[in-house]
């Protein structure tokens, strides 16, 4: 038992394999920030924030081919809900104000997701357009976009996602000639608990 506590500190002790549970479930983030991701073979250029000179970030640029790419790995935390939903998306800046009203910009993200010791499956491909930007304002905003939500049935804790970033910028629904500042990547999933009861069983 630790014995470093301060007066006022809050505990609470548990029997071999137990472990306190939230019911409803939370959502917390798992991050994939700016240095946790690697540039595939069209990367993006690292420079300089539309904000700040001297804070930097990937810059997806407006590609008519060989769109810009970024890939990382995910894995689900011990606090994850077995099973629940997950939400990915993408929080970013556009570096120059749109060259007119109600121009959008089309995020791909593709993804496969396996359990320990099941076979992982072929990726799977979902996009996701921003919401439009206005000249007025919208230069270095901080926009969230939101890919369709991922159903976790039968996902359980540590499993992990191998995943590709990307601008898609070809299509026609990206009409934002601008660079596309990335600020981060991260899943909303739901948590149950502190952790687990055991290292790899919930």
């Amino acid at each position: 038992m630790q014995d470093n506590y301060w007066p006022d500190d809050v505990t609470n002790h548990y029997p071999a394999n137990k472990t306190l549970f939230a019911d409803p479930a939370v959502y917390e983030d798992v991050r994939i920030q700016l240095g946790a991701v690697k540039p595939g073979v069209n990367a993006p250029t690292w420079g300089p924030s539309g904000f700040d000179a001297a804070l930097y970030c990937w810059l997806f640029s407006d590609a008519a081919v060989n769109e810009e790419e970024v890939h990382f790995a995910v894995q689900i935390p011990h606090a994850f809900l077995e099973g629940s939903t997950i939400y990915p998306h993408v929080h970013w800046h556009p570096k120059q104000a749109p060259a007119a009203d109600n121009r959008v910009v089309r995020w791909g993200f593709r993804y496969s997701w396996g359990n320990i010791d099941a076979i992982m499956p072929g990726g799977v491909t979902i996009n996701a357009d921003s919401e439009n930007l206005m000249i007025a304002g919208s230069q270095n905003k901080h926009i969230l976009t939101s890919f369709p939500a991922i159903v976790g049935g039968g996902k359980t804790i540590s499993s992990m996602l191998l995943c590709w970033l990307f601008r898609n910028s070809s299509h026609a629904n990206d009409t934002y000639t601008g660079d596309a500042g990335f600020l981060e990547f991260d899943i909303h999933v739901q948590l149950n608990s502190f952790g687990s009861r055991q290292e790899l069983i919930k």
